[in-house]
């Protein structure tokens, strides 16, 4: 048994149960599926948690550790706040008729590029290696990059989010400014 009195732990889900196909589940059991739960007591035949019936030894195939999320009490009742990876993402996306979005997920981090279908951006090349093009933010700024044709120099280019010149960058910040101020993120 890897687990010990203060961990933290979730109860399987209902449909874990009914894919085990366990026969007469007792419906104690049943109430305490999904719910997150305290080790109190680590015994020769399985555990017992600070919810649901106490005599109850919930085995280690019953339960899934919890490592670095977090438990808020409030009176009797428990509220999970998962870890990061375990959080589902959800954007909301409005944008001009003339604009297009596309979004690329990395380490947890979702970007969100926003480009024209019409290519009604200038188009302006690629500046060499090691040189100075331009980009707007999401925030509606712009900023400068170096180029080193990497993966993200690749991806803003083919967005036409890539530009020669400050002065370029500027000519496009309005319909992007647009934009972003019509980003609803949840």
């Amino acid at each position: 048994m890897s687990l010990k009195v203060g961990d933290k732990v979730r109860i399987k889900s209902k449909e874990w149960y009914d894919q085990q196909n366990f026969i007469n589940v007792a419906q104690c059991v049943l109430d305490c599926c999904g719910k997150v739960a305290t080790i109190t007591e680590v015994k020769e035949n399985g555990y017992s948690l600070d919810i649901g019936s106490k005599n109850i030894r919930w085995v280690e195939s019953c339960i899934e550790p919890i490592s670095d999320g977090l438990v808020s009490t409030d009176n009797d009742h428990k509220l999970y706040i998962p870890s990061a990876a375990e959080l589902k993402k959800s954007v909301t996306v409005n944008v001009p008729n003339d604009m297009e979005v596309s979004t690329h997920e990395s380490n947890g981090r979702i970007t969100i590029n926003v480009h024209h279908k019409n290519n009604e951006v200038e188009e302006c090349g690629r500046v060499k290696n090691g040189e100075t093009y331009w980009h707007i933010t999401g925030l509606g700024t712009i900023i400068s990059s170096i180029e080193y044709f990497d993966p993200m120099d690749n991806i803003l280019y083919k967005l036409k989010n890539y530009f020669k010149t400050e002065e370029l960058a500027k000519k496009a910040l309005p319909k992007y400014k647009e934009f972003f101020e019509n980003l609803n993120i949840k």
